[in-house]
């Protein structure tokens, strides 16, 4: 799932990515990466809240995985953005 929805993300078609990705999360629901790719695509595609929701589940299923660090990453510029410091 995540190699398809990479390859969807890659060709321009983030509706089939996001697709892809979410067939990977009923499968692995705990795998951080999945998840983690399934936020970029929304965030790519300008769905904000779907892709904090996301990121927080990332950091919620694997705290001190990579894909959480870089979940707080993502979740900073998002709320630097926004100018939303709390």
């Amino acid at each position: 799932a995540v190699l398809n929805g990479n390859l969807y993300q890659s060709i321009g078609d983030p509706e089939s990515a996001i697709e892809a990705y979410k067939e990977g999360q009923s499968i692995s629901p705990n795998d951080p990466t999945v998840t983690y790719n399934l936020a970029i695509s929304y965030l790519k595609q300008g769905n904000v809240a779907e892709a904090i929701s996301e990121f927080q589940t990332v950091i919620q299923i694997s705290p001190n995985s990579n894909p959480a660090l870089l979940s707080y990453g993502h979740l900073a510029g998002i709320f630097y953005q926004r100018e939303d410091y709390d």
